[in-house]
Protein backbone atom coordinates (compact mmCIF):
# COMPACT_ATOMS: atom_id res chain seq x y z
CA UNK A 1 0.00 0.00 0.00
CA UNK A 2 2.77 2.50 0.77
CA UNK A 3 4.46 1.63 -2.39
CA UNK A 4 1.41 2.49 -4.57
CA UNK A 5 0.64 5.89 -2.39
CA UNK A 6 4.57 6.22 -2.78
CA UNK A 7 4.51 5.84 -6.62
CA UNK A 8 1.15 7.43 -7.07
CA UNK A 9 3.11 10.62 -5.57
CA UNK A 10 5.96 10.73 -7.65
CA UNK A 11 3.97 10.26 -10.82
CA UNK A 12 2.01 13.12 -9.81
CA UNK A 13 5.19 15.06 -8.72
CA UNK A 14 6.16 14.37 -12.17
CA UNK A 15 3.80 15.33 -14.18
CA UNK A 16 3.34 18.66 -11.70
CA UNK A 17 6.87 19.65 -12.91
CA UNK A 18 6.50 18.76 -16.36
CA UNK A 19 3.35 21.14 -16.60
CA UNK A 20 5.19 23.90 -15.24
CA UNK A 21 8.12 23.48 -17.40
CA UNK A 22 5.37 23.20 -20.46
CA UNK A 23 3.96 27.21 -19.03
CA UNK A 24 7.47 28.71 -18.86
CA UNK A 25 10.24 28.97 -21.17
CA UNK A 26 12.38 26.72 -19.95
CA UNK A 27 12.82 24.12 -22.48
CA UNK A 28 12.52 26.63 -25.61
CA UNK A 29 15.63 28.13 -24.30
CA UNK A 30 17.04 24.81 -23.30
CA UNK A 31 16.58 23.99 -27.28
CA UNK A 32 17.99 27.46 -28.19
CA UNK A 33 21.30 26.91 -26.07
CA UNK A 34 21.40 23.68 -27.93
CA UNK A 35 20.85 25.11 -31.41
CA UNK A 36 23.73 27.28 -30.27
CA UNK A 37 21.50 30.60 -29.68
CA UNK A 38 23.94 32.39 -27.19
CA UNK A 39 21.76 35.24 -27.02
CA UNK A 40 18.49 33.12 -25.58
CA UNK A 41 18.18 35.18 -22.36
CA UNK A 42 17.26 38.40 -24.96
CA UNK A 43 14.20 35.98 -26.50
CA UNK A 44 12.02 36.35 -23.23
CA UNK A 45 8.31 35.11 -22.64
CA UNK A 46 6.67 38.05 -23.69
CA UNK A 47 8.83 37.78 -27.22
CA UNK A 48 7.83 34.79 -27.85
CA UNK A 49 4.28 35.59 -27.02
CA UNK A 50 4.55 38.88 -29.01
CA UNK A 51 5.95 37.20 -31.97
CA UNK A 52 3.02 34.84 -32.22
CA UNK A 53 0.46 37.43 -31.54
CA UNK A 54 2.17 39.57 -34.69
CA UNK A 55 2.17 36.27 -37.27
CA UNK A 56 -1.24 35.67 -36.39
CA UNK A 57 -2.29 38.82 -38.18
CA UNK A 58 0.70 39.70 -40.84
CA UNK A 59 -1.78 38.43 -43.82
CA UNK A 60 -4.55 40.67 -43.24
CA UNK A 61 -2.01 43.78 -42.54
CA UNK A 62 -3.49 46.18 -44.88
CA UNK A 63 -1.66 47.44 -48.07
CA UNK A 64 0.69 50.30 -47.88
CA UNK A 65 0.87 50.19 -44.18
CA UNK A 66 3.97 51.69 -42.01
CA UNK A 67 5.59 49.57 -40.36
CA UNK A 68 6.59 50.29 -36.14
CA UNK A 69 9.23 47.76 -35.72
CA UNK A 70 10.90 48.33 -32.09
CA UNK A 71 10.68 47.74 -28.07
CA UNK A 72 7.77 48.77 -25.63
CA UNK A 73 8.35 52.37 -26.92
CA UNK A 74 6.48 51.39 -29.91
CA UNK A 75 4.70 48.78 -27.98
CA UNK A 76 3.27 51.74 -26.19
CA UNK A 77 2.51 54.32 -28.80
CA UNK A 78 -0.57 54.45 -30.94
CA UNK A 79 0.69 54.54 -34.06
CA UNK A 80 -2.75 54.96 -35.62
CA UNK A 81 -2.08 58.24 -34.54
CA UNK A 82 0.97 58.72 -35.99
CA UNK A 83 0.18 58.07 -39.54
CA UNK A 84 -2.80 55.62 -40.99
CA UNK A 85 -2.86 53.06 -42.53
CA UNK A 86 -0.07 51.30 -39.71
CA UNK A 87 0.76 48.14 -37.89
CA UNK A 88 2.65 47.89 -34.20
CA UNK A 89 5.21 45.44 -34.54
CA UNK A 90 6.55 46.83 -30.85
CA UNK A 91 7.68 43.77 -28.19
CA UNK A 92 8.84 45.25 -25.07
CA UNK A 93 12.41 44.86 -23.92
CA UNK A 94 13.68 43.80 -27.24
CA UNK A 95 16.29 44.31 -28.76
CA UNK A 96 18.05 44.22 -32.38
CA UNK A 97 19.15 40.01 -31.85
CA UNK A 98 15.07 40.10 -31.06
CA UNK A 99 14.14 41.99 -34.25
CA UNK A 100 16.31 39.94 -36.74
CA UNK A 101 14.80 37.15 -35.10
CA UNK A 102 11.43 37.99 -35.88
CA UNK A 103 12.31 39.68 -39.52
CA UNK A 104 10.71 36.87 -41.53
CA UNK A 105 7.22 36.89 -39.89
CA UNK A 106 6.23 40.51 -41.41
CA UNK A 107 4.81 40.68 -45.02
CA UNK A 108 6.99 44.04 -46.13
CA UNK A 109 5.71 43.71 -49.44
CA UNK A 110 2.40 45.64 -47.78
CA UNK A 111 4.41 48.14 -46.23
CA UNK A 112 4.92 51.49 -47.44
CA UNK A 113 7.80 52.75 -44.85
CA UNK A 114 9.32 51.34 -42.13
CA UNK A 115 10.25 52.45 -38.82
CA UNK A 116 12.56 51.11 -36.37
CA UNK A 117 12.52 52.49 -32.70
CA UNK A 118 15.19 50.15 -31.13
CA UNK A 119 18.49 49.56 -29.53
CA UNK A 120 18.45 51.04 -26.12
CA UNK A 121 18.04 47.08 -24.52
CA UNK A 122 20.89 46.29 -26.50
CA UNK A 123 23.16 48.47 -24.12
CA UNK A 124 22.72 45.36 -21.43
CA UNK A 125 24.00 43.18 -24.12
CA UNK A 126 26.49 45.03 -26.58
CA UNK A 127 28.22 48.12 -27.54
CA UNK A 128 26.78 51.04 -29.78
CA UNK A 129 29.18 49.57 -32.71
CA UNK A 130 27.56 45.91 -32.43
CA UNK A 131 23.82 47.73 -32.09
CA UNK A 132 24.53 49.61 -35.51
CA UNK A 133 26.35 46.30 -37.20
CA UNK A 134 23.00 44.34 -36.30
CA UNK A 135 20.94 47.52 -37.24
CA UNK A 136 22.73 47.00 -41.31
CA UNK A 137 21.60 43.68 -40.89
CA UNK A 138 17.90 44.62 -40.33
CA UNK A 139 17.47 47.07 -43.32
CA UNK A 140 19.34 44.61 -45.24
CA UNK A 141 16.02 42.84 -44.91
CA UNK A 142 13.70 44.76 -45.60
CA UNK A 143 13.15 45.31 -49.77
CA UNK A 144 14.89 48.07 -50.52
CA UNK A 145 12.67 50.03 -52.13
CA UNK A 146 10.66 50.76 -49.16
CA UNK A 147 12.27 53.80 -47.22
CA UNK A 148 13.50 52.92 -43.81
CA UNK A 149 12.70 55.62 -40.86
CA UNK A 150 15.52 55.00 -37.83
CA UNK A 151 14.67 56.41 -34.62
CA UNK A 152 16.89 57.85 -32.30
CA UNK A 153 17.05 56.12 -28.57
CA UNK A 154 15.39 58.22 -26.28
CA UNK A 155 18.10 59.75 -23.62
CA UNK A 156 17.11 59.06 -19.90
CA UNK A 157 16.90 60.74 -16.61
CA UNK A 158 19.59 60.22 -15.06
CA UNK A 159 19.07 62.13 -12.26
CA UNK A 160 16.14 59.34 -11.10
CA UNK A 161 18.07 56.84 -9.62
CA UNK A 162 21.78 55.40 -9.27
CA UNK A 163 21.13 52.85 -11.80
CA UNK A 164 20.72 55.14 -15.10
CA UNK A 165 23.73 57.15 -14.45
CA UNK A 166 25.97 57.51 -16.92
CA UNK A 167 23.62 55.99 -19.37
CA UNK A 168 23.05 58.49 -21.66
CA UNK A 169 26.24 58.83 -22.63
CA UNK A 170 26.49 55.71 -24.16
CA UNK A 171 22.74 56.32 -25.65
CA UNK A 172 24.60 59.83 -27.39
CA UNK A 173 27.14 57.43 -28.78
CA UNK A 174 24.36 55.13 -30.44
CA UNK A 175 22.11 57.46 -31.73
CA UNK A 176 25.44 59.38 -33.52
CA UNK A 177 25.99 56.24 -35.22
CA UNK A 178 22.65 55.98 -35.90
CA UNK A 179 22.83 58.52 -37.50
CA UNK A 180 25.94 58.19 -39.59
CA UNK A 181 24.16 55.08 -40.66
CA UNK A 182 21.45 57.06 -42.57
CA UNK A 183 23.67 59.72 -44.05
CA UNK A 184 24.75 58.34 -47.18
CA UNK A 185 21.44 56.18 -48.62
CA UNK A 186 18.49 57.79 -49.79
CA UNK A 187 16.06 55.38 -48.44
CA UNK A 188 16.57 55.65 -44.55
CA UNK A 189 16.47 58.68 -42.92
CA UNK A 190 16.82 59.35 -39.02
CA UNK A 191 14.36 61.18 -36.71
CA UNK A 192 15.98 62.46 -33.48
CA UNK A 193 13.84 63.52 -30.08
CA UNK A 194 15.94 65.92 -28.35
CA UNK A 195 13.12 67.53 -28.06
CA UNK A 196 12.03 65.30 -25.45
CA UNK A 197 15.03 66.48 -23.30
CA UNK A 198 16.13 69.13 -21.10
CA UNK A 199 19.61 69.78 -19.87
CA UNK A 200 20.73 66.95 -21.83
CA UNK A 201 18.80 64.36 -19.96
CA UNK A 202 14.91 63.08 -20.56
CA UNK A 203 12.52 65.46 -19.28
CA UNK A 204 10.84 64.65 -16.36
CA UNK A 205 7.51 65.66 -16.69
CA UNK A 206 7.54 63.42 -19.95
CA UNK A 207 8.02 60.11 -18.87
CA UNK A 208 5.70 58.21 -16.29
CA UNK A 209 8.25 58.11 -13.32
CA UNK A 210 10.71 55.72 -14.69
CA UNK A 211 13.32 57.73 -16.30
CA UNK A 212 12.50 55.79 -19.74
CA UNK A 213 9.14 55.06 -21.23
CA UNK A 214 7.00 58.51 -22.31
CA UNK A 215 4.18 59.40 -20.17
CA UNK A 216 1.24 60.51 -22.77
CA UNK A 217 2.55 63.91 -23.61
CA UNK A 218 6.11 62.38 -24.09
CA UNK A 219 4.17 60.28 -26.49
CA UNK A 220 2.57 62.94 -28.33
CA UNK A 221 5.83 64.69 -28.70
CA UNK A 222 7.77 61.59 -30.21
CA UNK A 223 4.57 60.84 -31.85
CA UNK A 224 4.61 64.35 -33.66
CA UNK A 225 8.31 63.62 -34.09
CA UNK A 226 7.60 60.24 -36.08
CA UNK A 227 4.84 61.44 -38.04
CA UNK A 228 7.11 64.47 -39.92
CA UNK A 229 9.99 62.05 -40.52
CA UNK A 230 7.35 59.75 -42.14
CA UNK A 231 5.62 62.53 -44.13
CA UNK A 232 8.74 63.92 -45.54
CA UNK A 233 9.42 60.22 -47.14
CA UNK A 234 6.42 59.41 -48.09
CA UNK A 235 4.68 62.85 -49.58
CA UNK A 236 2.19 64.63 -47.89
CA UNK A 237 -0.56 61.94 -49.36
CA UNK A 238 -1.64 60.56 -45.87
CA UNK A 239 -4.64 61.75 -44.13
CA UNK A 240 -4.00 64.84 -42.01
CA UNK A 241 -2.48 64.14 -38.71
CA UNK A 242 -3.62 62.96 -35.18
CA UNK A 243 -0.05 63.82 -33.61
CA UNK A 244 -0.20 67.35 -33.02
CA UNK A 245 3.59 69.14 -33.77
CA UNK A 246 6.16 68.81 -31.12
CA UNK A 247 6.56 72.05 -29.38
CA UNK A 248 10.13 72.89 -29.42
CA UNK A 249 12.78 72.20 -26.58
CA UNK A 250 12.61 74.16 -23.18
Amino acid sequence: MKLMMLTAYLIALHLLLGLLLWKSDFLPRVMDRLAGNTHSEELTKHFRYMRAYHSRSAAIVPEGSVFFIGDSIIQGLCVDAVIQPAVNYGIGGDTTMGVLERMGDYAFGRASAVVLSIGGNDLKYRDPEAVVANMEKIIARIDPHIPVIVSAVPLADEDLCASLRDLNATITRLNSLLQQLTVNSPRLSFVDHSNLTQNGQLRRNLHIGDGMHPNNEGNRILAANLRMAILDVLGQQKAPAHATTAPATN
